[in-house]
């Protein structure tokens, strides 16, 4: 088996659902393909800083958690280098947050295209019952897209600003045709299945293996539009509906189709949250 460290990237990309903008996807296994895959080459390919570290600032009495790049469950070869966001990372900043006294209200400050499932609800859920305990605002500068926005939704008020661009839900995932054909990295692979589990590994060419693959997708969409929905007070058939299906809205759209409350920039935002807390007031 090969030792190119391109195979981990293309396995991680290859194995597990999205909630990301299609065109972004398309983009990381074009990197995680190539040749010399290192920090370094992510780091240019994706136009981010190589030495990028996560970190929450509190002014004045609030704490500005970023929410930005791709977004993964755990910290790996995109997330460390790229300017990618891990929810195990945002987990820990919204608790810590929670916890210290000197923090009067929390606000995500919001730039990511979506990434990885798994982790999203999970973090969603987090923001969503810690409402009445201090307040959350999310604040869309650039894109609050895909599991972005499905974190995002949770907070207390969702505003963004007037060129934000908000939605793209739903899932995605990609799969590995079986072929004569060597993989990626010009091996060749056999595989075998145990006859008591025949289901296991379904071929996706297949009428079969293409609905085993869709059923999982459509749940898991389905877990995003119910957090959503919750999040947002509004019914599921309302965010099927009236969210674009898939699509995008910007700005005063975002707001008129129910994905965000108001328009306004980052500091007007700040601002705002500063005299609500300072005076006591509920958002």
């Amino acid at each position: 088996m090969s030792d190119k460290p391109g195979r981990r990237s293309i396995e991680i990309l290859l194995t597990i659902p999205w909630a990301i903008q299609p065109e972004w996807a398309k983009q990381m296994l074009t990197i995680a393909r190539r040749d010399g895959l290192t920090p370094e080459a992510v780091a240019a390919e994706l136009g981010q800083p190589l030495n990028n570290t996560r970190t929450v600032t509190v002014r004045e009495g609030i704490a500005t958690i970023p929410m930005s790049g791709l977004m993964f469950r755990y910290a790996n070869i995109f997330a460390d280098v790229s300017g990618a966001t891990s929810y195990e990372a945002l987990a820990t900043d919204l608790r810590v947050a929670l916890d210290d006294a000197s923090v009067q209200a929390i606000l995500f400050a919001v730039d990511s295209r979506g990434g990885e499932v798994f982790g999203a609800s999970e973090l969603s859920d987090m923001a969503f019952n810690a409402r009445g305990t201090k307040p959350i605002v999310a604040h869309v500068s650039g894109f609050g897209a895909s599991a972005a926005y499905w974190i995002a939704s949770a907070a207390d008020e969702v505003v963004t600003s007037s060129t934000g661009i908000l939605g793209s839900l739903g899932v995605c995932m990609s799969v590995t045709a079986p072929g004569d054909e060597p993989d990626l990295f010009d091996d060749r692979e056999i595989e075998f299945v145990s006859s008591q589990t025949p289901d296991k590994h379904l071929d996706p060419t297949s009428k079969a293996g293409r609905e085993q693959h869709q059923a999982i997708v459509d749940k898991l969409a389905g877990v995003f539009v119910a957090d959503v929905a919750r999040n947002r007070g509004v019914t599921e058939t309302t965010v099927l509906d009236g969210f674009g299906k898939g699509g995008t809205f910007i700005g005063t759209d975002a707001v008129a189709a129910g994905l965000a409350d108001r328009v306004a920039t980052f500091e007007a935002t700040h601002t705002a949250l500063v005299a609500r807390t300072s005076r006591g007031g509920v958002l």
